[in-house]
């Protein structure tokens, strides 16, 4: 799981989908509760426990489906680097996505937005020097993460061990 990186909603913080059904239920219910503190903060964002709360696998295709039944008037969007775009069609159904929610995808270095497999919206964002494999390297190894993620994060983290 990724922590959020540099003080905001960034494409490290909006990824969840994919990874989500790879990891243990404590780890992924620290993301919805991470992202959930974020969210607070930043208006017209909700934090879902829809992949949690689903048994089984968690594919993109079910929560954008089950998003889209809960919020059929609502103007939907999944972000998420261009690098994880480039292998869209292998995810299941990532041909329909599209269909359900505006993708947007932020620029990563080293992946061009243009030629992407299916319609996306780019998003460029300046680079920030924080990689979410950074901050848990420096969590395992004793070191600050002050100022490298929002104060409620790096709180949460702590209490909860995650990383040691």
């Amino acid at each position: 799981y990724s922590p959020v990186v540099g003080g905001k909603i960034n494409a490290a913080y909006a990824r969840g989908g994919a990874e989500l059904f790879k990891r243990a239920v404590a780890e992924a219910t620290g993301l919805v509760v991470e992202r959930h503190l974020i969210l607070t903060l930043e208006k017209g964002f909700l934090a879902s426990r829809l992949e949690l709360d689903r048994p089984g696998p968690s594919y993109t295709v079910d929560t954008l489906r089950e998003a889209r039944r809960l919020f059929p008037e609502d103007e939907l969007f999944f972000i998420t680097g261009a690098d994880a775009y480039r292998d869209i069609l292998t995810w299941k159904e990532g041909h329909r996505l599209h269909e359900l929610a505006t993708l947007v995808a932020v620029a990563r270095p080293g992946y061009p937005l243009e030629g992407m497999p299916v319609p996306v919206v780019p998003l460029l964002v300046p680079e920030v020097g924080i990689s979410s494999t950074e901050i848990r390297r420096r969590i395992r190894e004793g070191e600050s993460i002050r100022f490298w993620v929002p104060r409620p994060v790096e709180v949460y983290l702590e209490k909860h061990g995650f990383y040691r």
